[in-house]
């Protein structure tokens, strides 16, 4: 989780046991834990039956985080109980699923939710509600943590996950270049890509100059929506307002990015 002026690097650091579960400890910034309403620097994880849980220490209990095996119209709750009084609720992040595909990250298939998840602040009496993705192993693409929600709620807002590595995968944000993990996607000579115009309508032909080699195009939320082979000079329509993201593979494996917005 990124809470705005103060990103945040979540790093597992081994295996615990609580309550008899065996659970991996996931190590946060202090900072960040005071944004997201936790006293300590460690969050507790576990993954059972394609899901995954986490250990609400002021509630005492696992709740359910994520069920990776959710379909279209599947919903689920998501409680945030108050850090400094035990028991008490802060708030409850609800998640709706509207659909389910997978991707491929490094080669691996994963399940994605599309999902819309909203939020009633008991205080204010304010809903807040917005959609997103949620991949396997990677978490909500938005909120890596649930409870990130209710205090963005109160005010604080969130950049969504910018990358994520293990020994097997690594993802990087389609809106990013690199990133402090080293699984970024860093332009090298020789492989530059040019757009023009960088701002069109729906529908405008976009020109784009490059070495030979492949053009994909991923939206904001990190969906690939189309995929192009080009031997220097292409031509891309998109009929959907937003900001896209453009890499170019060359041949020789370089890799370059640009960004255009549609309006």
């Amino acid at each position: 989780p990124n809470p705005v002026l103060f990103p945040a690097t979540v790093t597992s650091i081994g295996d615990t046991i609580i309550a008899g579960t065996s659970c991996h400890a996931l190590a946060v910034p202090e900072l960040a834990c005071y944004f997201m309403g936790f006293l300590n620097n460690r969050i507790y994880t576990y993954a059972s039956n394609d899901s995954v849980y986490w250990y609400d220490e002021a509630g005492e209990a696992f709740r359910l985080i994520i069920p990776f095996n959710a379909q279209a119209g599947d919903e689920w709750r998501v409680p945030v109980t108050h850090p400094w009084q035990v028991g008490a609720m802060l708030d409850t992040v609800v998640y709706h699923v509207d659909s389910v595909s997978q991707v491929m990250i490094s080669g691996t298939p994963l399940r994605k939710l599309f999902v819309t998840r909203s939020t009633l602040d008991p205080l204010f009496g304010l809903w807040v509600e917005e959609s997103g993705a949620i991949i396997e192993r990677l978490g909500d693409l938005l909120y890596l943590m649930p409870w990130l929600i209710a205090t963005c709620s109160d005010g604080f807002a969130s950049t969504g996950l910018v990358c994520y590595e293990d020994p097997e995968i690594s993802w990087l944000n389609p809106q990013f270049t690199q990133c402090d993990l080293g699984v970024g996607v860093e332009e090298q000579d020789g492989a530059k890509i040019a757009i023009q115009p960088t701002v069109v309508r729906q529908g405008e032909t976009i020109l784009v100059t490059s070495p030979a080699g492949t053009v994909d195009v991923f939206d904001a939320s990190g969906r690939a929506v189309s995929s192009s082979t080009t031997s220097g000079k292409l031509s891309l329509t998109l009929h959907r307002s937003g900001s896209y993201v453009l890499r170019l593979t060359s041949e020789r494996g370089e890799r370059s990015i640009e960004r255009v917005f549609v309006h």
